[in-house]
């Protein structure tokens, strides 16, 4: 068996969608309506796979203020909240903080590894966030093509070679996928070794179920990934890239990172 969705009950659905969406980083919702048309329902998913679900009722009761605290809430029988993991917990509760997101227990060391923080969404439902100790397991993803000097690629701890193919481009069509892991200790000397051999037109990523890194020609962009499409980091990158001559067709990121992810589970 595998977990396919937690569900929240909240008091408006429009509002909830946004701020789950803006803060959370997940994505448009599926909509459905009870029979009655007493209880809206949306499935909301992130880019991870995760699911939530939003209930509206027609009328619905206040969340009882000792469910709104972490130490009141753990003693009341029954499912506690949310957690999601996150590639910084410091920046992402500084970037909550920031955006008016009330912050409901600071930051402490989490017995499995790592520290935890817990947010409250409008309605005053508890969020844990997480940064766990093994979230830093990084990978990387390199054409050899794309390098002045692909020989670099011989002291790296290689996984996987494949032959990728593109019919649609109009520069390079086909090129070597170098597949690699990387100790976390070493990931910004490699980033910085990497953007020193890039080729114009190409670009790497190093990366981790909690964080990427965009790799261009002396340059390169830090993404968290809890929400990397819709950041302003990403529109940057996005438009540094564009502007420096790589083709919308290498930019499917959506498609690019299930690729990545299924082979960082084969080699996790």
């Amino acid at each position: 068996m595998k977990i396919h969705h937690v569900a929240i009950s909240v008091s408006s659905m429009d509002s909830s969608i946004e701020w789950y969406r803006r803060h959370l980083g997940f994505g448009d919702p599926a909509f459905h309506t009870s029979s009655d048309r007493q209880l809206d329902m949306a499935l909301l998913s992130n880019v991870h796979g995760d699911h939530i679900e939003l209930f509206a009722h027609a009328k619905p009761q206040e969340l009882p203020s000792e469910r709104c605290e972490v130490s009141s809430d753990i003693q009341q029988i029954g499912t506690k909240h949310v957690c999601l993991r996150v590639a910084s917990l410091d920046k992402a509760l500084q970037r909550l903080s920031n955006n008016g997101v009330e912050v409901a227990m600071d930051k402490d060391s989490a017995f499995i590894g790592g520290e935890f923080a817990f947010v409250k969404d409008p309605d005053g439902n508890l969020i844990e966030l997480i940064e766990l100790d093994g979230s830093r397991e990084y990978f990387c993803k390199v054409s050899s093509e794309g390098l002045d000097d692909p020989t670099i690629l011989n002291d790296l701890d290689l996984l996987k070679v494949e032959i990728a193919h593109k019919p649609e481009a109009t520069t390079s069509k086909m090129w070597h996928q170098f597949f690699m892991k990387l100790d976390s200790d070493v990931v910004e000397k490699q980033v910085d070794l990497l953007a020193g051999q890039m080729k114009e037109t190409w670009y790497s990523v190093v990366y981790s179920r909690s964080d990427a890194y965009f790799i261009f020609r002396n340059k390169f962009f830090h993404l968290e990934r809890e929400r990397p499409w819709k950041s302003d980091a990403y529109h940057e990158m996005r438009d540094y890239a564009l502007a420096h001559g790589l083709e919308e067709a290498f930019l499917d990121f959506d498609e690019r990172f299930t690729e990545y992810d299924s082979w960082a589970e084969e080699y996790a």
